[in-house]
């Protein structure tokens, strides 16, 4: 466990993101448990601790994850569509290599602003703390004149990460009972630098949580099932009445027939 809290810092040069794969996972179903730790003009960051479920598969020690803002399109009739199909986009975002520009100037501004922070101290289980993903949401790219702005904002950044206390992460625990261990493992199986990765446990609170939710489903599974036996076994008994014939025995003579015919 302690080896855990205390992963190797990686070189500047190393500094990388998470999995794809489980990446997506985690924004489908854990995004929106996600609180927004730090907003600009330039960016909106969460910081996920590294007794998140999507901590557990970072690359790097700390890691990143970079996304681009999609912004809105406006509604369009479909002959212009057509029209401007093969327009060339006056949107820097849509552009990959726009998108890797800003990727790498969030890199080393971050990494830089990591350094600051760190420099001088050592390791301890507080600053472990703080070796998670920095997941960012760009929303503006910042110009070449923009970039000491954008250290600025991101040294900030930084500063609000490291500001907080362990009492801060206990939505932590909520976002990783939503996580269903076997759809991980299937996703991690498909990588082949994650088939042989241990998935660690996320915390005893979460433990007790799906203790608890599993107790409360299969209660409930009891009851449907004990509800359709008999039901069940109240239609067999009324189709068996109803097959019985509703005939009596009666004893006729012949010749009682005879005269009435």
């Amino acid at each position: 466990m302690l080896k855990f809290l205390l992963p190797p810092r990686t070189p500047r040069a190393f500094i990388k993101g998470v999995y794809a794969d489980l990446f997506q996972y985690y924004a489908m179903r854990l995004r929106n448990f996600t609180p927004k730790h730090y907003l600009c003009k330039f960016f909106t960051m969460s910081y996920l601790p590294p007794d998140h479920y999507l901590s557990h598969f970072r690359k790097t020690s700390p890691a990143f994850h970079v996304q681009h803002y999609t912004g809105y399109d406006a509604n369009d009739a479909g002959f212009s569509q057509s029209k401007n199909f093969y327009t060339k986009s006056l949107v820097p975002r849509s552009y990959a290599v726009y998108r890797l520009y800003s990727r790498r100037n969030l890199r080393d501004c971050l990494q830089a602003a990591i350094e600051k922070k760190i420099e001088g101290r050592d390791d301890s289980k507080m600053e472990a703390l703080k070796n998670g993903v920095y997941c960012f949401t760009v929303d503006i790219m910042a110009r070449p004149n923009e970039m000491a702005e954008l250290q600025t904002e991101i040294d900030k950044a930084v500063q609000t990460v490291y500001a907080l206390t362990p009492d801060s992460f206990g939505w932590v625990s909520k976002a990783n009972a939503r996580v269903k261990p076997q759809e991980v493992r299937r996703l991690a199986s498909q990588n082949p630098k994650l088939r042989d990765i241990v998935i660690p446990p996320f915390g005893e609170g979460t433990e007790r949580e799906k203790r608890e939710w599993n107790e409360r489903k299969k209660g409930n599974q009891g009851k449907e099932r004990r509800g359709k036996r008999e039901a069940k076994v109240g239609m067999r008994d009324g189709q068996k009445e109803d097959k019985k014939p509703n005939m009596q025995r009666v004893k006729v003579n012949l010749k009682d027939l005879q005269k009435l015919i």
